[in-house]
């Protein structure tokens, strides 16, 4: 299944909202994921440029995204990025799809 891995930053209304009522905002996070036809895998606050990062799995990329709409709608977060993620056994086929389609394509300027 299609991983997705995305990071926001979280807007000062989360930070308040966390300090106001601690939580694992796992169960909330997950429940908005599968609504929209995804699946939340892991969650992890982290410092740095990006205040969480997700590991979301979905055969629909638009599910994730779609998920991520609402949150940022919400005022919960900012600067979402999502970025597909590969296996290696997954990357290793793309590599054969290229091998094998390599010879096709010819360089600017050859």
């Amino acid at each position: 299944m299609p991983t997705f891995i995305m990071t926001a930053n979280l807007t000062q209304q989360s930070m308040q909202g966390m300090i106001d009522k601690p939580e694992d905002r796992r169960a909330a996070l997950g429940a908005l994921f599968t609504a929209t036809g995804a699946t939340l895998k892991d969650l992890y606050f982290t410092a740095g440029e990006r205040d969480i990062l997700m590991i979301v799995e979905s055969d629909d990329p638009n599910a994730a995204v779609a998920a991520a709409m609402v949150a940022g709608a919400s005022g919960a977060g900012t600067g979402l990025q999502t970025v597909r993620a590969w296996t290696p056994a997954e990357f290793a086929e793309i590599a054969k799809k290229a091998g094998a389609a390599a010879s096709s394509y010819r360089k600017p300027g050859d």
